[in-house]
């Protein structure tokens, strides 16, 4: 594996607000072994201000990372027992069938 971090830049199509992205693409991190969602603002040019910089940035995970896994994995746990009812509701709606109950 390399330990160069690459990245790939798009044109952003789908650009409607001053606020969007200028270009939108994805980085791999080699260090922590995650794919990164980059977003870049192109800034005009400032004569007045040489050294301001053209284009700034932001990079986020691409995908959820644990914390975030487990809370939509527990938003999901919290439906189904609204739905079903915690183990000591199922329980007490549950029959207990025992031999004496079978008719043959």
């Amino acid at each position: 594996m390399s330990d160069k971090h690459k990245i790939a830049l798009w044109k952003n199509e789908k650009k409607n607000k001053e606020t969007h992205p200028d270009m939108t693409g994805k980085a791999d991190c080699p260090c922590c072994n995650e794919s990164l969602r980059v977003a870049i603002w192109v800034q005009p040019a400032d004569p007045n201000n040489p050294k301001r910089p053209r284009l700034s940035g932001e990079l986020e995970p691409a995908e959820p990372r644990n914390e975030e896994r487990k809370s939509s994995s527990n938003d999901l746990l919290d439906e189904v027992l609204e739905e079903v009812g915690t183990v000591e509701q199922v329980e007490a709606k549950t029959t207990v069938v025992t031999d004496d109950n079978i008719p043959f």
